[in-house]
């Protein structure tokens, strides 16, 4: 979307006067219109291949604009890697790079992680740290990569991210566990919860919690229960939100029980093969430990927010389809 870098409209406006040689730059001025591949004409560089390498200091206002749309055209247009940074300014050398000279490279990192370009993204900051700019990992944005990793449940490049960072603190591995937990994947959760051990990083209520609904959304109940007894063990304080984790956990288990596809199908545990008694006797066990949890939440004064409660009812609900409460 390059309408909110405020590229697209100083490109498209119309020329002022009728004046087809001079072009709004969307401030007011007027720069010369330069000969883009959109509009016909041959595909120019901005430099000839005798000058100096091209940087930010001999650009114009209007060719920075220009060039800024190029790149994010060619990233949604699917240019490859090495074609988005050819054009791109060359970087001086690694005892000299500043981060004003990798400006240009990190912009294509931004705009390459919007899309969704992980795997480039990443490349992208390799290459910024070799090429000496070294504290690169503190400079890109971490939530914002993690955030896109979760949206498409790329946990394999999410844990790259994190060991290229470098840096193990509770925040950076709480939202790697964010990104375990939406891809339902509660092995790579532990796997978060082993390296944070291994680091010397003690987990917080954040990281229980998280780790504790990576195992409810991929249905495994005894391992939800079990992280929660460890969480005990360290002495970290349980909130509402933990609480409604296990709620989760009890209520999905519910629902994989007697969820049927079609009216009339019956109960899952049924169709596979498993007694309706057997079944039904199993949901009011699940059941008794729902109503205890909320009986221990009384008990530490902690008070039931809508999530838990809606856990809750749905699993009465979803219950009472085979066995009468």
């Amino acid at each position: 979307n390059t309408t909110r870098h405020g590229v697209r409209e100083s490109l498209l406006a119309a020329p002022a006067s009728g004046d087809g040689s001079r072009w709004d730059d969307g401030n007011g001025r007027f720069a010369p219109r330069m000969q883009s591949p959109n509009n016909g004409g041959p595909r120019q560089r901005w430099f000839d291949d005798d000058q100096s390498d091209p940087t930010y200091e001999n650009t114009t206002q209007y060719q920075r604009q220009y060039y800024t749309l190029k790149r994010i055209e060619g990233v949604a247009q699917g240019w490859p890697l090495s074609r988005l940074l050819s054009n791109l300014p060359r970087l001086p050398p690694p005892d000299e790079v500043t981060l004003f000279h990798a400006r240009a490279h990190l912009k294509l990192y931004d705009t390459l992680v919007e899309v969704g370009r992980l795997h480039n993204a990443l490349e992208v900051a390799r290459g910024l740290k070799v090429a000496g700019l070294i504290h690169t990992g503190g400079i890109v944005s971490h939530k914002m990569f993690l955030r896109e990793c979760s949206r498409r449940g790329a946990v394999a490049v999410a844990f790259e991210f994190v060991a290229f960072i470098g840096v193990a603190d509770v925040r950076l591995c709480n939202m790697l566990l964010s990104v375990c937990a939406a891809a339902k994947d509660s092995r790579s959760g532990f796997a978060v919860l082993v390296l944070m051990y291994d680091a010397g990083v003690a987990p917080d209520c954040h990281t229980y919690t998280t780790l504790i609904y990576a195992c409810s959304k991929s249905g495994e109940l005894d391992k939800a229960f079990e992280t929660f007894r460890r969480m005990e063990l360290d002495g970290v304080k349980a909130t509402v939100v933990t609480y409604g984790a296990l709620m989760d956990a009890l209520s999905r288990r519910v629902l994989e029980l007697t969820a049927s596809p079609a009216a009339g199908a019956g109960p899952r545990a049924v169709r596979l093969g498993r007694p309706v008694a057997e079944t039904a006797e199993e949901v009011r066990r699940l059941l008794t430990r729902c109503f205890d949890l909320r009986a221990e939440m009384d008990h530490l004064r902690i008070a039931p927010d809508a999530t838990l409660l809606n856990a809750l009812v749905c699993a009465c609900g979803r219950a009472a389809s085979v066995a009468p409460l």
